[in-house]
């Protein structure tokens, strides 16, 4: 899929995603299965720079590592969802968008840990770090 394509899409998704997710701890179910649905089928009407199996295999790793932390309470279920969904747009680079989007959540919350205004156990909204971490993969995949 053409990248004017995903930045279309994802910009003003992830936006979003990041703003209801900073104010109200959720990121809308709709958004995510939406963006999933989008990835696999806009292929239909583009090119395609992906092989399905690469895109098959991160959706599916994605998802598994995602459901584990989920399951230890890293992370929340939307969380989960929105990353699976960008699997299926990015492929492998998905794992590269995880990892920078925990440093910048993590990176952001030093602070506010120190200042005693964020606690460690409390939710944290994560969709403005993977907004983040997904326009800069982004970005690096533009430029290389």
């Amino acid at each position: 899929m053409p990248m004017l394509l995903r930045w279309a899409v994802l910009l003003p998704s992830l936006l979003y995603a990041g703003v209801q997710d900073h104010r109200e701890q959720v990121i809308d179910n709709r958004l995510s299965y939406s963006l999933l649905l989008l990835a696999l089928l806009l292929p239909l009407w583009s090119e395609w720079d992906l092989d399905i199996l690469e895109v098959v295999a991160a959706t599916v790793g994605t998802f598994s590592l995602c459901f584990l932390l989920w399951s230890f309470g890293q992370t929340g279920g939307g969380d989960v969802k929105l990353y699976t969904a960008l699997a299926a747009f990015f492929g492998y680079a998905i794992f590269l968008i995880v990892s920078i989007s925990f440093l910048i959540t993590g990176l952001t919350l030093i602070p506010s840990v120190i200042t005693r205004r964020v606690r460690l156990t409390d939710k944290v909204a994560m969709a403005p770090g993977i907004a983040l971490g997904t326009f800069l993969v982004m970005l690096l995949h533009q430029f290389s």
